[in-house]
């Protein structure tokens, strides 16, 4: 981020260490190879292997520094009750375009109105706005969770992820939080968008284009 940069920036005129905790993907665009930080903590040895294609930094792979200190109280926190598929995406801008957000939201959309018996739970991600949503709005098996709410500012979506039993997600993050929790996930990319995600490439999640295969 721009504050971020500035305070990296500062701190290295002052030779006061600095670093980065990866909060994302790390993928192999414009945005990684201008990090400027002295150390960056990576989740994985994937992330560390595309990040230092071009980062000049420390790279130490931690895992996530959030998840293991948080883990094990999210699970007696969660007071959601009962199973449900989560959908997750991450709105449209850096690795989904507008065409293949827009076409992930109708081939949901779809599938929720073929399955009125099974429930579904929409948290929105920073960059989507609840009109998105809007054809969705009168559905009687989906809540819609903006992310205003004070919970999830505090521990993310995890409270979501306990007792969901299938997540739908583009690239999000959030893939690889249900991951560490066990939970399958499905990967929605209609216009074959995350091909070069290290999940698509070894195959890590289930993935779907498709109304048949999702």
């Amino acid at each position: 981020t721009f504050n971020g940069r500035l305070l990296t920036t500062i701190a290295k005129k002052h030779n006061i260490s600095n670093g980065s905790l990866q909060h994302g993907n790390v993928y192999n665009d414009f945005l990684h190879k201008k990090h400027i930080v002295d150390t960056y903590f990576c989740f994985a040895s994937q992330s560390a292997k595309i990040l230092a294609k071009d980062f000049k930094g420390r790279i130490v792979i931690s895992g996530s520094l959030f998840i293991n200190a948080n883990l094990k109280s999210f699970i007696t926190k969660s007071d959601q009750i009962g199973e449900y598929i989560l959908i997750a995406l991450s709105g449209h801008g850096h690795s989904t375009s507008k065409k293949n957000y827009k076409q992930q939201l109708k081939l949901i959309l779809k599938v929720i109105q073929k399955n009125q018996k099974s429930k579904f739970i929409i948290k929105l991600h920073p960059k989507e706005k609840m009109e998105d949503y809007s054809d969705y709005f009168g559905l009687k098996n989906v809540t819609i969770i903006n992310i205003n709410n004070n919970e999830f500012q505090v521990h993310s979506i995890f409270p979501l992820l306990i007792n969901a039993k299938r997540v739908v997600s583009g690239i999000s993050t959030v893939t690889l939080e249900a991951l560490i929790l066990k939970i399958p996930v499905i990967t929605l990319d209609p216009f074959d968008e995350y091909m070069e995600s290290d999940l698509i490439l070894n195959n890590i999640t289930n993935q779907a284009k498709c109304f048949d295969t999702l």
